[in-house]
């Protein structure tokens, strides 16, 4: 199973806090190429000597050493989902951590140029922290050169608005503060606490603490110095992407919430399931026939109720057959929705379907059908108004049979398994034929 890549566009909104530090440091044994000075302050401006400072990348979680990349998950030769992505990463810095002099000074040397970093000094209470661009210098003598002044830290609380449908079973979610060694747990509530951060504008992040971890949104967020104050941070988690995934009909307990649609002068005379050596599990087998090139034939199925699809990106399912089919999203407004009547009427505001027509291999064959594939509402075929007209109301799903040119009057037939749908949450589907079998 295919599996969309969800992202995190983190360091948008958070740009703006990374300062350039370059000063001119002349005749000093701070002129040292590609290095960092950072100059380390009392509350009351006196040197903080033997103070602890750590240098880590913008990107650091503590505990996931991590970077971005690029993750392609192909569904077919011509369609792909790539996203950058949070992936850990053997190879990333993990920083530096060391001590300042008597003087309040530190050298930190052999940091990648126009690289991000966060550093954090942290005395014996106060605490202070800044974020910087690593940029190469224009001239000798020229060096990054930091000064930082202590103060007493704030206090963070917050909350995560979350879903618990959508979080796996034994999955655990933590917030980072981005770049920096803190953590926090979240509880059953959705509430985390962090005690003690530098003052500052951080950007907190929350992740499921899980093998295959999705990412939340996340949150810019200031810290002011001996605050202490409760602080809702509300971060959305995502839908897990597994439930992005629906498969809509894998045909292993029958056709029953499927029917046959065809018009006058043409029929269906077998809907079945059947297994196959060259596939695994059940399958539906279709044989229909017509006597006209102006006839249908074909299977659909009621979805339970008037859908809004609009986040659907595309369509997939097995099939292997003679001539064509076509899929169909259809609309259909009264009685006959059920058993898919006026699937193919004329256009009118009372139904109508958004299609495309797929040549079939006589050999099983995964077809792909993104959205902005489907049928232009300028051809009105059929029934056809386009998939814009359609995605906010579909009601039926079908699967129509084509003759073509030199079958009229024959028996065809096509074989059809695995129909998904993808990027549309499956709870919409669940419930809505939930609430169908509940009337009936």
């Amino acid at each position: 199973m295919n599996y969309r890549v969800w992202t995190l566009g983190i360091f948008a909104a958070w740009a703006s806090a990374f300062v350039a530090c370059s000063t001119e440091v002349a005749g000093s044994s701070l002129e040292t190429e590609n290095s960092v000075a950072v100059q380390v302050l009392k509350s009351d401006g006196t040197p903080a000597a033997r103070t602890k400072v750590l240098v880590r990348p913008s990107d650091y979680l503590v505990g996931n050493p991590v970077k971005f990349t690029t993750q392609c998950s192909y569904l077919s030769d011509t369609e792909s989902f790539c996203d950058t992505i949070w992936v850990n990463s053997e190879n990333s810095t993990y920083g530096v951590t060391e001590y300042t002099d008597d003087e309040g000074r530190i050298v930190i040397k052999d940091l990648s140029y126009n690289s991000k970093y966060t550093v954090e000094a942290q005395g014996e209470s106060y605490k202070a922290a800044v974020l910087f661009n690593h940029e190469q210098p224009t001239q000798d003598g020229v060096v990054d050169s930091i000064t930082m002044k202590l103060s007493e830290p704030g206090a963070a609380s917050g909350q995560i608005s979350f879903n618990v449908d959508s979080i796996p079973d034994g999955a655990k979610i933590k917030v980072y503060v981005v770049g920096f060694e803190y953590s926090a747990d979240v509880d059953e509530n959705g509430k985390f606490v962090f005690t003690s951060l530098p003052e500052g504008e951080f950007l907190f992040l929350a992740r499921y603490v899980s093998e295959d971890s999705s990412f939340s949104g996340t949150l810019t967020h200031k810290i002011s110095s001996g605050k202490n104050e409760s602080v809702n941070i509300p971060i959305e988690l995502p839908p897990d992407p597994d439930s992005l995934i629906y498969i809509l009909e894998d045909f292993e307990i029958g056709v029953d919430k499927w029917y046959k649609t065809h018009s006058r002068y043409a029929e269906v005379p077998v809907m079945e399931t059947v297994e196959m050596e060259d596939r695994e599990g059940a399958v539906a087998h279709v044989v229909y026939s017509s006597d006209s090139l102006y006839t249908w034939t074909g299977i659909g199925s009621y979805l339970g109720g008037i859908l809004d699809l609009s986040d659907m990106d595309s369509v997939a399912f097995y099939a292997k057959g003679e001539g064509a089919v076509s899929i169909s999203f259809d609309y259909i407004e009264g009685e006959g929705v059920k058993d898919g009547a006026m699937v193919d009427s004329v256009s009118r505001d009372s139904s109508g379907k958004a299609w495309r027509h797929i040549q079939l291999a006589s050999v099983w064959t995964r077809y792909v059908v993104p959205v902005d594939s489907f049928i232009s509402a300028e051809d009105k075929n059929g029934g056809n108004i386009g998939w814009d007209s359609v995605k906010t109301r579909v009601t039926n799903i079908t699967v129509f049979g084509t003759v073509g040119d030199g079958g009229l009057g024959e028996e065809h037939e096509f074989w059809i398994d695995d129909i998904v749908i993808y990027g549309v949450n499956k709870k919409i589907f669940i419930e809505a034929r939930k609430n169908n079998d509940d009337d009936e």
